[in-house]
């Protein structure tokens, strides 16, 4: 479900990383999983990578070789996605990783691209369940607004699409 017929069958996970759309689907689940991009020079972290809407740490004579991931407990990915572009409105990662750490990353909802909810985080490492995010708002004042969605709508989303994501997870 991630793309277009044509990005599903010629694009790579490298290309889409590099690009970083802010509605698109892969960098949720690299910083939230704790991903690491290996690049023609180096390894970075996901979150050290992903810079700003449709930026990366990339320089100009670098690419993306293999994005490498750790094992975790459990996880999974909910969005909302934009009725014409199928990208997502707001898309939000849960992850718990093995050693109890608890990520959650959203995407297609922030004025910056990617990022994580840290009071999410610490609900769900302290009681994993949809229930503990239930009531955990993002702030509207750093959320997209265009004719899809206000920045409230794509707020309130967030904290449905975590919801969602939780309960996949299980």
């Amino acid at each position: 479900g991630i793309g277009d017929p044509a990005v599903r069958h010629m694009g790579t996970i490298g290309g889409s990383v590099a690009n970083n759309d802010p509605a698109a689907d892969y960098p949720a689940a690299l910083v939230a999983l704790g991903a690491t991009v290996v690049t023609s020079k180096r390894s970075l972290s996901a979150e050290d990578f992903f810079v700003g809407m449709f930026d990366t740490a990339l320089d100009e004579d670098e690419i993306v070789v293999s994005v490498s991931f750790p094992l975790i407990e459990k996880g999974a990915y909910a969005k909302y996605p934009n009725p014409a572009s199928r990208y997502a409105m707001a898309g939000v990662y849960v992850a718990r990783h093995q050693d109890g750490s608890v990520r959650v990353a959203v995407t297609g909802a922030g004025h910056y691209g990617v990022f994580r909810v840290d009071g999410m985080e610490a609900a769900l490492a302290a009681n994993w369940s949809p229930d503990a995010v239930a009531n955990i708002k993002v702030d509207a004042g750093s959320m997209l607004h265009d004719i899809h969605g206000s920045a409230a709508y794509r707020a309130n989303l967030v904290t449905v699409m975590a919801k969602r994501a939780v309960k996949a997870a299980g």
